[in-house]
């Protein structure tokens, strides 16, 4: 378990730093994803599905205020619209999500914890806990 916490730690810090990063310069605030989708609802609604998929998306790597996007997008272009714009992003960043763990994945984990035997602890404790861990990091920012 412990070496589970010495890889999710860095990890943590990081998307903290991300977060703390995107406030701190106004890099992503809601009247900005509003002026956003505004504008591309105004060029096409079509365009405003597309930039609420991107931002899901993007939320993989950097710190975009999910459920503000989602209520703007029902808001200026409907529930039908905003639904499917929204769950597609997101299946999208789980599937980039996915695909980057699947292929950096075991490097990273080698490179953090390098001795054998916590790595099959740490796998041992994910294949435990593993449901919950997604789950509680879900509510996480």
């Amino acid at each position: 378990m412990r070496s589970l916490i010495r890889v999710m730690l860095p990890l943590f810090a990081f998307f903290t730093t991300m977060m703390i990063v995107a406030r701190a310069t106004g890099l992503v605030t809601p009247a900005r994803i509003q002026a956003g989708l505004e504008a591309a609802r105004e060029a096409s609604p079509i365009w405003a599905m597309a930039v609420v998929a991107g931002l899901l998306t993007v939320d993989l790597f950097i710190f975009v205020p999910t459920l503000t996007v989602l209520m703007l997008a029902g808001y200026l272009i409907g529930f039908p619209l905003a639904f499917l714009a929204g769950a597609t992003g997101l299946y999208l960043a789980g599937l980039v999500g996915y695909g980057l763990s699947w292929k950096y994945g075991e490097a990273l984990v080698r490179r953090v914890v390098k001795d054998e035997t916590r790595r099959r602890e740490m796998n041992a404790a994910f294949r435990t806990h593993g449901v919950a861990m997604i789950l509680l990091s879900r509510a996480a920012p």
